[in-house]
């Protein structure tokens, strides 16, 4: 078994990665806001900002709500 942490990539369009860093953390309870920030700081979250012409590979454009593309299924882990 490997004994890296599991680590989590997200990848947001420019807009999307605004959002996510600029009002979905700060709206955050206060424990998972905390989390989160430890969790980004550390590297076992990752965020990836992506350009616009790769706004298909987006989370939020393809799960959000009211995403460009939107899927009615969740992303595979891993």
């Amino acid at each position: 078994k490997s004994k890296d942490p599991v680590k989590v990539k997200l990848r947001f369009c420019p807009d999307h990665y605004k959002v996510y860093m600029e009002e979905v953390i700060p709206a955050m309870p206060l424990k998972y806001k905390i989390l989160t920030k430890i969790a980004l700081k550390i590297g076992a979250i990752q965020v990836e900002k992506l350009k616009y012409m790769e706004s298909d590979l987006c989370f939020y454009c393809r799960f959000g709500s009211g995403g460009h593309d939107k899927k009615s299924e969740l992303p595979p882990i891993g």
